[in-house]
């Protein structure tokens, strides 16, 4: 639902993420637990993994979230305009998003700082091939919908 905010432990893992100053804030916080034996090394991990974080049984990933909402732009974004999926997704070099799991598929080393910075990086550029594809897909959409507004509001929309 539009206007809706995530949740809290959402937005503090989309900023561990994004934004290297929170990543590193929590590191040295996890830094300081240890050193002071409140945490283990598995303590790390487990709190970097969305799965614990979240508590809920089985949830996907910010990664496969943003990568399955790539997916949607393009399938609604063909299926809008009647362009042909493959040769979309093969022109914007978004293959790696049709498949099982992008994260999972992505054969990395997920300890390597640089590895997971350049996967976000490929995954933030998608996402912006997404909305430019969206964007080109709803053009002329804004203009019929206050259009058909226009008519509701003249009664000229009402089914009879």
């Amino acid at each position: 639902m539009l206007g809706k905010r995530p949740p809290q432990r959402e937005l503090f893992r989309s900023k561990l993420l994004l934004d290297e100053r929170y990543l590193s804030l929590f590191e040295a916080s996890v830094k300081e637990c240890r050193r002071q034996g409140l945490a283990k090394t598995k303590d790390l991990e487990v709190a970097i993994d969305t799965t614990p974080i979240i508590g809920h049984g089985a949830v996907k990933d910010t990664y496969n979230l943003v990568s399955d909402g790539i997916q949607r732009v393009v399938e609604e974004a063909v299926r809008l305009k009647g362009w042909d999926k493959d040769q979309l997704i093969e022109e914007k070099q978004l293959e790696c998003h049709f498949g099982s799991s992008f994260k999972g598929e992505a054969h990395l080393d997920w300890s390597d700082r640089e590895e997971r910075s350049a996967l976000l990086a490929r995954l933030v550029a998608d996402a912006r091939k997404a909305i430019e594809i969206a964007r080109r897909g709803l053009k002329g959409y804004a203009k019929i919908e206050h259009a058909i507004g226009r008519m509701r509001a003249k009664g000229m929309g009402k089914a009879r």
